[in-house]
């Protein structure tokens, strides 16, 4: 017979491409208690096929089912990245598996880049009260200058990114990956974790969003 193991908890980090997540999800998987699974949105992109992403100019076409990353017209440098229908489904499939891992007794840690209200909401509507919210800062000079180090195949993402992934403005936590090593900011995160301090962010978020619609 399976044994059930305590239910895990569940800590999204979210932050701009370069921002430090992995780093920092490493080093919590080292420090947390019991087993700490590490997943994010760059494994689940690995999982779907090449044409849920489009690479446009935007115009031609606009839109699309998937991921439709805008580049310039030498298609060199993107300049947007559009979630489509089924993206928007692909995340919200990324955070019930994150649930039922937890559910058998894992820690979960999910990396994201959140940018899309749509993708918010559906987070607040099934992490809330259930997940730890943790903001990964980072300038968006250094961020970029990452992003060039990493020799990212298509640059720009900072850019794309960094004006919409922390401007509904509310965090269990925050770190910033300029100022401290991801091992100290791994520390900041398991310090909330062991004040016993129940989720509170997105539950706050869940209610912004509710009186805003």
């Amino acid at each position: 017979m399976l044994m059930t193991e305590p239910h895990g908890r569940v800590i999204i980090l979210n932050g701009t491409s370069s921002s430090g997540k992995s780093t920092v999800a490493q080093e919590l998987q080292n420090i947390l208690p019991g087993y700490t699974l590490h997943t994010g949105i760059d494994l689940f992109i690995q999982m779907v096929p090449d044409d849920f992403l489009v690479l446009s100019d935007g115009i031609q076409p606009a839109a699309a089912e998937g991921l439709l990353w805008v580049t310039t017209s030498f298609g060199t440098r993107v300049t947007e990245f559009r979630l489509g229908p089924r993206a928007v489904q692909l995340k919200e499939s990324m955070y019930r598996s994150a649930l039922a891992m937890a559910s058998t007794g894992f820690n979960v840690i999910v990396d994201d880049v959140i940018v899309d209200d749509r993708v918010l909401e559906a987070i607040c509507r099934l992490m809330a009260g259930e997940a730890y919210f943790v903001g990964i800062q980072c300038p968006k000079e250094e961020a970029i200058r990452r992003e060039i180090e990493r020799g990212n195949r298509f640059p720009g993402l900072v850019d794309t990114q960094f004006d919409l992934v922390h401007r509904h403005g509310l965090y269990d936590v925050s770190v910033d990956t300029s100022t401290n090593t991801p091992a100290e900011c791994a520390r900041a995160i398991r310090e909330l974790l062991s004040e016993h301090r129940s989720p509170a962010a997105l539950r706050s978020l869940e209610a912004m969003l509710t009186e805003k619609g």
